[in-house]
Formats: structure tokens, C-alpha cells, sequence
């Protein structure tokens, strides 16, 4: 599919809010998915970025700035962040770029110095960890170094805020493979890595990393902003259990400096862990996950996937998975394709279910679960692969693909769902926070 934003304003008097948030979301995907924003698409999406812009330099989605200052953050500046943030990632692509585009850069620039990066009101620091993130995974910090005179403005503004992050380095239940990644969410992940002149040891429930011995410690690279580091700080039991110290990170291309959770309690004999059985958990390679956009975005209605045994709602027996051990993590997922319902379920009152057109663009919200790509296997045996035979990848989450089932092409005639499969999804629709989760 191609990467079109189908970027439009609306009448500020008759706010589109549905395809004002749908743009968004679009940007969003580019910005997070840094494979869409090469080949074939990137042509078109960065024309429409070009003809969009406004003659103030912002990428607004209403006509006109005189709305409420919270949807004026929402709708004129968020998207006016997010087309810079691309538009400078494409700057850098160049060894002399055009200067219709760096002169699109530096006027769009000079608007996102306007509110400092800052959210609304109460929300205005987490306005700030989110607008700098998209900076962040389009170059920000190389863009400083090599352009600090194009905006000087908005160079000592991004220079201050990113005295708000971090560099911080995991090895253990904060990685993408673990259970606590969730805390991460916001956070830019970099790449994996590694610390020389540490040794990790095996606690059961997690790893401790000590500073002594001539191994290695291996793990993964993140940028996080000071509102995320607390609530990560209250989980690792910093100053108790660990303490974050400095370190330096070999990663493929720089040695970084960074921060780490280091255990400072007891180890009462535990284990050490060679490099050879690095890093902690299981494999990356071993895990997916899996987007869910049906009834599957509820849990317990997931949980019959995995464990098996009847769902109370439909009467179905489900065989379970093999391996019957839950996900070891779920999170919103936002998908920028159109979900639509057809066939004739025979569990669901011989009405329609949901699948997703990867040739229809749209927006669906879904849940994604992190499983063994053994269980992604079983659980397509489950759903029929008759009906959701192709497996597709939508992208990656901290080094771990992204998947989903669903038919290779758009299934006519289509049906509506019944009521009570409506109500499961929608029910677990409503749970989630949408702003918390990955956009694909």
C-alpha cells in the first residue's frame, strides 16, 4: 500500500475531529516506522508534506488558529511537529539538499518553536516527551550537529528539552523481550548494545548487573524522557534494590553514554550468566507480536486462545496453544488500514467478524500481545486458516516484528457482525489508552 496522509484542513467552525485524528495517526505511523519512509512511497507522502504547508509554515489541519488553545495544540501544532520531524530526516538524506526544501524545514521550524514543544495545560509535559520523540526517531540529535544555524531558535530549544532525557540501557525484564517493556513505551529505542567490564547475574524473577570482571553485558539502548524515568525508577526500586549509575554503550556505529540500573543489594550466591546465554530472556527472533483488531482485542477472550477450554460467549471449545504460558506483555495498537466484517460465523449467530484490507487505508484500533511465534502458528490453526490465511508484517516494536492474520484480498460480500461480537470488541475498545501504544 502506499504511504498516503491524505493530509487536508477542515473548517475550524465544523472541526472533522474523526479525519483530523486519522491524519494523525498516518504521520504517526511514518514517524514510527522508519521502513515506510523509504522505496517506492516516500516520492509521494513528502510532495503531499511540501503542498500542505502553510504560508505561517505549520502543517495545521484547521483553517484558521482562532479554536481552543487544547485543539490548537492538537491540530495545529502536533502535525506541524510531526511533518518537520520528517521534512528533517530528509534534509540529512542529502548532501546538498534542495533548498525549496530546507526552506520548507527552516519556516516549519520556526512554527514549532511557538509553544516550546510543550502539551496543553496539565498534559504539557507529556506534549513534550511525545513531540520530542518524533524529533528523536528522525535524527534530531545528528540534525543539531550538523544544521545548529538553520533555526538557531529551535536549536537552544531542542537543546534544553533534551536536557529532559536519557540515555538509558536495559539488560533484563525493561528489554522488548521482557515483561516490564511496557514502561518504555514512550521511549525511542535505539538499538542493542552492551557494557564491558560488567558481570550479570541470574536472581530467578530478573538479572542484577554488577560492575567487575572482563565480560560483558548485553542489552538494548533507549532514550527516555524524565516523566518516563520516574515511574521506571519506582519499578527497578532505585536506591533500594538498584541504583542508576553511568556507563558507556557499545552499540554498532558509537560508544554512548548512557544510564543503567546496577543491583546494589545482596546477591546470596546467585548465578552468573556467561555472554554465551546473553542477553536475559528469550530470544527476539523467538517472539512476535501478534495485532488483534477483532474480538481478540479483549484478554480474557484471547486467553481462550492460548489456554484453550470453551469461551462462555459463543459456546466455542478452544484447543489452546501448545505452550499454554500467557502473553508476556500487551499494548494498544493503532492500525492505519480498514477493518471490515464478512463471512458467516456460525459462533457468532452466523453474522460477519473482522478483517483487515492491508489495500484500504483507515484507522482500526487493536490490541497486540506478545507471544512465541510458536503460538502465532497455533493460534492461526484456531482462526481458520481458510479464512486468515495470510500472514502479514506490519512493522517492528523494539526489535521484534509485528504481525497480523488476515485474507489476502477483500472478501465479498461483506456482512455486519452481531450484536454480542460488537459488544466484546467495542467493550475492550473503550480499556485502552490509545496514546499509550504503538501505531503501525
Amino acid at each position: 500500500m502506499k504511504q498516503k496522509l491524505n493530509l487536508k484542513r477542515t473548517p475550524h467552525d465544523r472541526p472533522d475531529f474523526q479525519g483530523m485524528y486519522d491524519q494523525i495517526s498516518r504521520l504517526e505511523r511514518l514517524v514510527f516506522n522508519q521502513h515506510l519512509r523509504e522505496g517506492e512511497s516516500r516520492a509521494g507522502w513528502l510532495k503531499e508534506i511540501l503542498d500542505f504547508q502553510a504560508e505561517d509554515g505549520s502543517f495545521a489541519l484547521v483553517d484558521s488558529p482562532r479554536i481552543e488553545s487544547d485543539a490548537r495544540v492538537e491540530f495545529c501544532y502536533e502535525p506541524s511537529y510531526l511533518c518537520s520531524a520528517l521534512l528533517m530526516e530528509e534534509v540529512m538524506r542529502h548532501k546538498e539538499p534542495p533548498e525549496a526544501l530546507v526552506d520548507a524545514l527552516r519556516r516549519a521550524l520556526k512554527f514549532c518553536c511557538g509553544r516550546g514543544l510543550q502539551g496543553h495545560g496539565y498534559e504539557s509535559e507529556e506534549g513534550e516527551e511525545r513531540a520530542m520523540g518524533w524529533f528523536l526517531r528522525c535524527g534530531l540529535e545528528d540534525f543539531l550537529l550538523f544544521y545548529p544555524d538553520l533555526v538557531p531558535e529551535f536549536t537552544r530549544l531542542a537543546e534544553e528539552l533534551l536536557n529532559n532525557w536519557t540515555r538509558l540501557f536495559v539488560y533484563g525484564t525493561l528489554m522488548g523481550t521482557g515483561k516490564r517493556n511496557q514502561a518504555l513505551n514512550q521511549a525511542v529505542y535505539y538499538d542493542k548494545g552492551s557494557i564491558k567490564g560488567y558481570a550479570l547475574y541470574d536472581l530467578g524473577d530478573y538479572p542484577a548487573a554488577r560492575q567487575g570482571g572482563h565480560g560483558a553485558v548485553r542489552g538494548e539502548l533507549y532514550h527516555v524522557h524524565r516523566r518516563s524515568l520516574r515511574h521506571i525508577d519506582r519499578i527497578e526500586g532505585e536506591g533500594t534494590l538498584f541504583r542508576r549509575y553511568p556507563v558507556y554503550v557499545e552499540e554498532e556505529r558509537y560508544l554512548l553514554r548512557a544510564e543503567a540500573y546496577l543491583y546494589v543489594d545482596e546477591l546470596h550466591g546467585a548465578p552468573q550468566t556467561g555472554e554465551d546465554k546473553q542477553p536475559y530472556g528469550p530470544r527476539s527472533e523467538d517472539l512476535v507480536w501478534y495485532a488483534a483488531y477483532g474480538t481478540n482485542i479483549d484478554e480474557k477472550r484471547f486467553s481462550y486462545y492460548i489456554r484453550g477450554g470453551t469461551y462462555p460467549v459463543t459456546g466455542r471449545h478452544h484447543e489452546g496453544c501448545r505452550d499454554k504460558t500467557m502473553p508476556i506483555s500487551n499494548m494498544p495498537v493503532t492500525l492505519c488500514y480498514n477493518r471490515y466484517f464478512a463471512r458467516r460465523s456460525s459462533q457468532w449467530d452466523h453474522r460477519g467478524v473482522a478483517f483487515l484490507d492491508l489495500n484500504q487505508p483507515g484507522i482500526t484500533l487493536g490490541r497486540a500481545y506478545l507471544i512465541t511465534r510458536e503460538q502465532y502458528r497455533d493460534i492461526q490453526q484456531q482462526e481458520g486458516p481458510g479464512w486468515y490465511h495470510h500472514d502479514a508484517l506490519l512493522g517492528c516494536h523494539h526489535g521484534i516484528q509485528v504481525r497480523t492474520l488476515t485474507h489476502s484480498s477483500r472478501i465479498s460480500p461483506e456482512n455486519e457482525p452481531s450484536g454480542k461480537y460488537l459488544q466484546v470488541m467495542e467493550k475492550a475498545q473503550s480499556s485502552l489508552n490509545w496514546r499509550q501504544g504503538m501505531v503501525l
